[in-house]
């Protein structure tokens, strides 16, 4: 790996936090050379299924080499291994708890590294104080050490039990039929769900988007969109977005707002072709 490497973070500090600022010095300090970029830190507080989904969705956007420091860690200093998973041509870095589900359900042939915190030492800016901010004191090093050009395998052992995996919600996928449920909420209040492009050519086939008929919680949107403005503003509407997923959107609104309060899995979205098959 080139020693200009992209370090790409995700985490659910929130933007603001001086905690970013100071994983990214740790990085810079070890790596002076290499590319940080903030993919987000606006992941729900402990919500690892939020970030893998972002991860999951963003994964194939960077170039091989990209090392993703990902610290949404609601166990901090607890029990569980801290991981570099290697997938891709790319490395992902953070505790075992299901941040990279999606990733390596996917990925062909990924490995997975155990981090040994004595090997990182070198690339830590300060011995470690206290449990609570591994993103500082484990994570940001081990990432700077992979940036640098640092194999997995020199800062950790191979994994000797499978990570850990996410309970996410299921995509039932039947003949002219599909049913899936809220994953993510973006910035315009978008409710990106799970169902992906995939899913309707396995349900639908080559059947035009337009054929295919949403409804939230039972209430009918109507045809599938390609773009907002297809709706008058206000309106609510289904569409195939630019992520190749059914995201449930209101034109020049938030339709988030409209589930305000209800846990994002409880939204079920269901499709079905227009006047059946």
């Amino acid at each position: 790996m080139a020693v200009n490497s992209i370090v790409a973070v995700v985490s659910d500090f929130g933007a603001d936090s001086f905690y970013v600022g100071v994983m990214k010095g740790v990085v810079h300090a070890a790596a002076p050379d290499c590319h940080v970029v903030d993919l987000t830190h606006s992941i729900r507080p402990h919500a690892v299924a939020e970030a893998s989904f972002v991860l999951d969705s963003a994964f194939d956007y960077f170039p091989p080499g990209t090392v993703f420091l990902t610290v949404v860690d609601p166990g901090v200093g607890g029990t569980r291994d801290n991981l570099v998973v290697a997938a891709g041509g790319r490395y992902l870095v953070g505790p075992d708890n299901g941040f990279a589900a999606e990733v390596l359900a996917r990925a062909n042939e990924p490995s997975c590294y155990v981090i040994d915190e004595a090997k990182i030492d070198p690339y830590r800016v300060a011995p470690p104080v206290g449990r609570t901010f591994l993103g500082r004191d484990v994570f940001a090093p081990a990432a700077a050490a992979l940036a640098c050009g640092t194999r997995p395998a020199d800062i950790g052992s191979p994994v000797t039990s499978a990570p850990v995996t996410l309970d996410l919600p299921p995509v039932e996928v039947g003949a002219g039929r599909i049913a899936g449920r809220a994953r993510y909420v973006d910035d315009f209040g978008n409710v990106l769900t799970g169902i992906t492009a995939d899913h309707l050519r396995s349900a639908f086939g080559d059947m035009d988007v337009r054929r295919i008929v949403a409804a939230v919680d039972g209430d009918g949107l109507g045809a599938l969109c390609r773009y907002y403005s297809e709706r008058s503003p206000g309106t609510v509407m289904a569409l195939l977005n630019a992520w190749d997923r059914v995201e449930v959107s209101v034109c020049e609104g938030r339709a988030a707002d409209r589930f305000a309060g209800r846990p994002l899995h409880d939204v079920v979205i269901e499709l079905r072709a227009k006047g059946g098959r």
